[in-house]
């Protein structure tokens, strides 16, 4: 009787042990699996992410280049690049970059200035001409781009808004310059305006 209760113990010990053998193979050829996916996966996304930053490289020099462009004919001391974040309830208005005639300018003031501007009164939106702002209107709308001009020597600004269509802006673009009496004359305004509009393409 012990012979045979040891008999049954021995076949059940080594079936419980062939299962967790084949189980743990089994497992291991899983395991294997999932990981080759998961690392197709890692290597498709890589390749996704590299593709997509060639594309935004590729943008941002097209958005750079006809900046400098509208500069060039603009005669301008400084150009500004704002683009409008929509993500909140409001669109909101974030600082991308301040070209001058050399390279971009560190415009640390104008970063994180979270204005509405749709909602500022003294602003123009029609996209038929460039606009004229009084920078001195601007200490009472906002002191961070009022400090920006100053400190630039900035006493005369013209701006358009970029736009997908008449109800959307994208951005906004700012003309600036040291001379308070310069003015756009009205061929450049045109071929500014036509520059500008072409940017739409391009965000």
């Amino acid at each position: 009787m012990i012979q045979i209760m040891t008999i049954l113990f021995l076949i059940v010990l080594l079936s419980l042990i062939i299962y967790i053998y084949f189980s743990h193979v089994k497992c291991e050829k899983i395991s294997v699996q999932v990981i080759e996916i998961l690392s197709k996966n890692v290597n498709f996304l890589n390749e996704l992410y590299k593709k997509k930053e060639a594309i935004e490289i590729g943008k941002n020099i097209k958005i750079y280049s006809q900046f400098k462009i509208i500069a060039k004919v603009a005669k301008c001391d400084f150009i500004s690049f704002f683009k409008y974040d929509y993500t909140k309830q409001q669109a909101i208005l974030d600082f991308i970059f301040t070209l001058d005639d050399k390279s971009i300018v560190d415009d640390t003031l104008l970063y994180g200035l979270g204005v509405n501007i749709l909602a500022l009164n003294s602003f123009k939106f029609e996209s038929n001409d460039i606009y004229y702002y009084d920078i001195d209107d601007m200490k009472i709308e906002n002191v961070n781009i009022y400090r920006s001009m100053i400190y630039k020597g900035t006493n005369r600004v013209y701006y358009q808004n970029i736009y997908t269509n008449s109800d959307n802006p994208i951005g906004l673009v700012a003309i600036s310059y040291k001379d308070k009496s310069y003015i756009i004359p009205e061929d450049d305004k045109h071929e500014i305006l036509r520059m500008i509009n072409n940017l739409s393409k391009i965000l």
